[in-house]
């Protein structure tokens, strides 16, 4: 199993799926550290996943942060969107591991997500 550190997810609820988060988001394993600042908006999943996968069950709300910031402007990491989701992928797959559900989600931001990039 892979060890991983992630921080507390803590949010302020800005309206019907729109989050503001209060303090840093954290997620380190051993090839991953990525850090969300506080204040980022965030709707944790984008894509229509409702039927198959919630964002707030295990390891995804933490998943769709990182991948959130990724792909704002306001992103210091010089990841690419392909990058950016397979992180989405990885951290999907180690805090929550049901791979046919990850998997799906990360094929749904590989195919829609260029809606969401915001390229520097």
């Amino acid at each position: 199993m892979t060890e991983y550190y992630s921080s507390r997810v803590n949010v302020e609820v800005l309206g019907s799926r729109v989050y503001k988060l209060l303090t840093p988001y954290i997620y380190t394993d051993k090839n991953i550290k990525v850090s969300a600042p506080a204040g980022l908006i965030t709707d944790f999943i984008s894509v229509p996943l409702g039927f198959f996968i919630k964002p707030d069950e295990n390891g995804m709300l933490g998943a769709g942060i990182i991948h959130d910031y990724l792909y704002s402007k306001q992103s210091f990491y010089n990841y690419t969107r392909k990058e950016a989701d397979y992180i989405f992928y990885t951290i999907g797959m180690i805090k929550n591991g049901k791979k046919w559900k990850v998997t799906a989600a990360y094929y749904a931001v590989r195919l829609f997500g260029w809606l969401f990039y915001k390229k520097k």
